[in-house]
């Protein structure tokens, strides 16, 4: 724009499709159609869908258990050792 040029303005309006914003539970062909190009993910009400979300995205935690082990296996080392290593 130069000089005394006015800004041109636009007016213009959207109508969204209202099939787009309904939230009418899918059909059962319907969700395992959507399950063949997407994650589709049930929740309820009575449960968090953000834990069920994070517990979806990054599994679950399993290194506690693997620690477990790990400290079992230590225990059952030293174990082993103090019992093979015994003077006869």
């Amino acid at each position: 724009m130069s000089g005394g040029d006015e800004p041109a303005s636009v007016v213009f309006a959207a109508q969204p499709d209202s099939d787009e914003s309904r939230l009418d539970e899918l059909a059962k062909p319907q969700v395992e159609e959507l399950g063949k190009v997407a994650d589709v993910t049930y929740w309820t009400g009575g449960t968090s869908l953000a834990d069920a979300l994070q517990k979806k995205r990054v599994g679950t935690e399993l290194w506690k258990y693997l620690a477990l082990i790990a400290l079992g296996l230590a225990v059952a080392e030293t174990m082993l050792a103090h019992y093979f290593s015994k003077s006869k």
